[in-house]
């Protein structure tokens, strides 16, 4: 049997108010363990930092140890003294190209043609008109003779051919022909330049000029008798080779005009012969 209540005791709490407050005193104490210095303290928000790419990674530079340079002192080379060179200074020899020159220019062997100049017995076979011959004549090679006046040039040396007298004496293949009337004075003393020469080494070439062919101190003939006309070289040449032998070979080829009544023909001849 309960007895009364006398209002001597404390009052009872609820269970519920007790349950309240056992779960605030856990959670209070679950707070501060997990941030013991901050006590009841809000959570902060953790910030995330992207990753460098490899691109934009600077690289660390690269030291390297290097050993201190030597510096003990280096010793210096004692100064010598050259003794100067009391031996006779070599002399060049001359070139041997300087003594071909030489040589040459002794013989006469040069662009002048001097080692051609000479008077040359000849033997001269061919055809004149339309006649067969061969005769006997002389061929002269000699310096210039005209150097001033001339009416072609000067020439490098002069030439001349001549057989028999074709303008006293008609024969067949008889000829005066020259680049100048005094390269034979037997045939004419006048110095009258009657053709050009051109000389490439030992050959000669002679080429008449027609403007002065009419004087016929150039002429040939093909025909004798009073009656033959003497032909005056208008074109064509005559060359020639010289050997070191002194022979000569060579051949000739002119077309003479022999006026109107004769009109023109042809002399055509080799030549050989010796100085």
């Amino acid at each position: 049997m309960r007895q009364p209540s006398t209002g001597t005791h404390p009052p009872r709490w609820p269970r519920y108010a007790l349950k309240t407050a056992a779960l605030v005193a856990i959670a209070v104490t679950m707070t501060s363990c997990s941030n013991p210095r901050v006590p009841n303290a809000a959570p902060t928000a953790v910030r995330s930092t992207p990753s460098p790419s490899p691109d934009d990674v600077t690289p660390s530079p690269t030291y390297t140890e290097t050993e201190p340079a030597d510096e003990s002192p280096t010793p210096q080379d004692e100064p010598t003294t050259e003794e100067p060179d009391t031996s006779a200074p070599d002399t060049a020899e001359p070139a041997d190209d300087q003594d071909d020159d030489s040589e040459d220019s002794d013989s006469g062997a040069n662009d002048s043609g001097s080692s051609l100049f000479g008077t040359y017995s000849v033997t001269i076979e061919g055809t004149a008109g339309s006649t067969n011959f061969s005769r006997d004549g002389t061929l002269k090679i000699v310096e210039t003779i005209t150097t001033i006046a001339t009416t072609n040039g000067v020439n490098p040396l002069d030439a001349c051919l001549v057989s028999g007298f074709p303008g006293a004496q008609p024969e067949v293949g008889a000829i005066w022909f020259g680049s100048n009337s005094a390269c034979d004075p037997d045939a004419s003393a006048a110095d009258i330049d009657m053709g050009t020469v051109g000389l490439d080494g030992d050959t000669v070439t002679v080429e008449p000029d027609e403007r002065v062919a009419a004087g016929l101190a150039n002429n040939f003939t093909v025909a004798s008798g009073l009656l033959a006309c003497p032909y005056a070289p208008v074109s064509g040449s005559m060359q020639l080779t010289v050997d070191a032998d002194g022979g000569i070979d060579g051949s000739i080829d002119l077309v003479g005009y022999g006026g109107a009544f004769c009109g023109q023909t042809r002399y055509r001849a080799d030549i050989s012969g010796h100085r």
